[in-house]
């Protein structure tokens, strides 16, 4: 096996643990079951899946009984060996054309993770060494809650200071019933003038007793003019990871 082709299997093998830390009551990254594709073999050079799940829902937990696609592309240069698409060992497609599988989210009974690796053989699969490429989702047993949360800050279409500390707040007790204050999350979005990218903060979670308030106290990012930006709460009803409460809070950073 090639040093590229060893430096890929860790990689993907990487991928697959940090999995398994990713569900249960934890508080999860809104982006760690959303497309991901190791770059180190079309850095090198030679030939690269692009691995795409949709409908893309923003999240990537989606309800059993979901039809979806998983599809991919080729960048660089045409695969010259057998091609498989995987999930839990089972071979579900070996072919590489058409490129795109359809798959049902199985019923569940809580949250669970589901891996799906697409390899490029060098021989026979199964007999020799390849290059994987991996996406992942979450299957969750019950729907998103309908409600929308009371969010008092930011408002629609605000312009906050960027670099400076923002306090995002909401009523806890005009949420969806079925939560608690300690079930939300929320999340910054910013434009980076292709799409919306997830920024990395740090923050925690306060209440205010007084005003029946949770906030959080949010460094927003340095930006270079008017640069449009959206909040996402995140309720964990259930006791399942990251079921959405469908609120997003679209304002400006400047």
């Amino acid at each position: 096996m090639t040093k590229a082709r060893i430096m890929m299997t860790i990689l993907s093998s990487c991928v697959g643990l940090f999995a398994s830390d990713c569900v249960g009551t934890q508080e999860i990254d809104p982006t760690v079951f959303v497309q991901r594709t190791d770059s180190l073999e079309q850095a090198l050079g030679t030939t690269y899946l692009d691995v795409k799940i949709s409908p893309d829902n923003g999240l990537g937990s989606y309800l059993s009984g979901t039809r979806l696609t998983i599809s991919w592309d080729v960048v660089g240069s045409a695969p010259t060996g057998a091609f498989t698409l995987e999930q839990g060992g089972r071979v579900l497609a070996n072919s590489i054309s058409p490129n795109s599988y359809t798959w049902t989210v199985p019923t569940v009974a809580d949250v669970k993770s589901y891996w799906f690796e697409l390899k490029l053989w060098d021989g026979e699969p199964g007999k020799s060494s390849y290059n994987v490429f991996t996406t992942g989702l979450l299957a969750q047993p019950k729907p998103w809650t309908s409600g929308k949360l009371p969010v008092l800050a930011p408002s629609l279409g605000e312009r906050v200071s960027g670099n400076s500390l923002y306090r995002v707040k909401w009523d806890f007790l005009r949420g969806p019933w079925v939560t608690t204050p300690n079930d939300y999350s929320a999340y910054l979005y910013v434009w980076d003038g292709l799409r919306y990218v997830p920024r990395y903060l740090s923050y925690s979670r306060m209440l205010d007793l007084a005003s029946f308030t949770m906030y959080y106290d949010m460094k927003m990012p340095a930006v270079s003019g008017t640069t449009p930006a959206y909040i996402q709460f995140i309720s964990r009803e259930f006791n399942s990871a990251a079921i959405r409460d469908e609120t997003k809070r679209y304002f400006f950073i400047e």
